[in-house]
């Protein structure tokens, strides 16, 4: 059976997104490097429980980040 694992995006003041896993079992959160999202993780959080992620699960967090690159590529005009 599956685990439902969330990962959360977050934009940090300087611009930086960054993806922390939620442990399904104590709600515990752990930082994802954004490099292993293609590489896939083992994820062992305080709690014990051990998750492995593979690259295949991680998909729909590439794709995420794929959307989120697009969507902060914008121009803007300055009326100096």
């Amino acid at each position: 059976m599956e685990t439902p694992v969330k990962i959360h995006f977050q934009c940090n003041p300087q611009g930086c997104i960054s993806l922390t896993i939620q442990c399904p079992t104590c709600n515990d959160q752990q930082d994802l490097p954004i490099a292993d999202v293609d590489s896939g993780i083992g994820f062992i959080c305080k709690c014990g429980e051990d998750f492995p992620i593979h690259a295949e699960a991680l998909k729909p967090v590439a794709r995420e980040l794929n959307e989120l690159r697009h969507l902060i590529q914008r121009t803007i005009v300055l009326p100096i």
